[in-house]
């Protein structure tokens, strides 16, 4: 478990060092989010605000009495340059490049912090049904997380990596009204770029215990095995056999395969055509200085500091239907 953590991590920096790269060949202040940033509903958060002002006692409440509030607070000491937590909705986005789009095709929620040195990855299928009232389509009550990435992308303006952030707020805004989390950054990696990114690696190799025939009718033999491009998307996107908790295990399966890929070919000489080659499917609205701090934590953070959650377990989610509850109460003790 401790390899194929610290081998996620070293994925995870490896997408960290793409993104960062790119910024610096776009010109792009040091200091500044990288795309535009989510905007979220604020309703809540200025309701919360009203009561905690209304709480604060006055002044003078007491006659005679007068509250001293402090003017100075101890900084934090710093890990990587930051402290306190981040957390992040990391969603791969299957909306071009497909007869019918799932929208989110991967939702992960991560949470960094900095002061615990730690790294929590939350897993959400997407055909799971949440609450839609923020978005104010009364005729679409209910609709699968990753559809309603789609829905927004079709909505917004501009670019494609453009509508990708506002469907990473769509679905950052339903996550945070329907299991109260809160997600403040994204970042979005277009799912049709992953084919040629296996491609430039020379591909990846798996193994199965047993044959595998998905429901688009492509078989994977028993066996170790490499997979090109377009058998590696396949291999991550397909739902039935196994249904969501395979699938998921699989995306993690490929991940692994992949960055173990990365780490025996010498990679940093492909790191400019990597750049090149995909710096159309990345957006974020980190910084450079933020993703800079991220990759430095995820290199000397201790690797079994990593660990992963997901919402496939039959008390949290049955027929896709999410018991919200019971998801809120995991994910408040998961990400604590």
């Amino acid at each position: 478990m401790i390899r194929n953590n610290r081998i996620k991590v070293m994925f995870f920096v490896t997408i960290l060092t793409l993104l960062i790269s790119t910024a610096c060949t776009t010109n792009t202040s040091f200091e500044e989010p990288l795309a535009p940033t989510m905007e979220l509903a604020t309703e809540m958060i200025e309701a919360d605000l009203a009561l905690e002002t209304a709480a604060l006692p006055e002044s003078n409440a007491i006659p005679g009495v007068e509250l001293e509030l402090p003017t100075n607070t101890p900084e934090m000491e710093k890990t990587c340059g930051e402290s306190g937590s981040k957390t992040i909705i990391f969603v791969g986005s299957d909306v071009l490049g497909s007869a019918k789009p799932n929208g989110a095709d991967s939702i992960r929620l991560i949470k960094v912090n900095f002061d615990t040195q730690t790294v929590k990855i939350v897993t959400f299928p997407r055909d799971m049904l949440v609450y839609t009232s923020s978005l104010n389509e009364e005729s679409k009550e209910q609709q699968p997380l990753g559809l309603t990435y789609f829905t927004a992308f079709e909505a917004a303006m501009g670019t494609p990596l453009e509508k990708n952030a506002v469907g990473a707020g769509v679905v950052a805004q339903l996550l945070r009204e329907n299991f109260g989390v809160e997600p403040t950054l994204y970042v979005t990696v277009q799912m049709d770029k992953f084919g040629a990114m296996v491609d430039t690696v020379g591909g990846i190799e798996i193994t199965l215990p047993a044959a595998i025939t998905t429901e688009h009718n492509i078989s994977f033999p028993a066996g170790k095995q490499t997979l090109n491009g377009a058998l590696a998307t396949e291999y991550v996107r397909f739902l039935n056999p196994g249904g969501e908790s395979a699938r998921t295990a699989r995306q993690n399966e490929v991940v692994n395969a992949l960055q173990a890929k990365m780490i025996n070919v010498n990679i940093l000489p492909q790191i400019p055509t990597l750049i090149a080659q995909f710096k159309d499917a990345f957006i974020t609205d980190l910084s450079a200085e933020q993703l800079t701090n991220l990759a430095c934590l995820a290199l000397t953070m201790p690797k079994e500091n990593i660990s992963f959650g997901a919402i496939t377990s039959p008390d949290m989610l049955n027929n896709n239907v999410p018991n919200n509850e019971k998801i809120k109460s995991y994910l408040e003790t998961f990400l604590k």
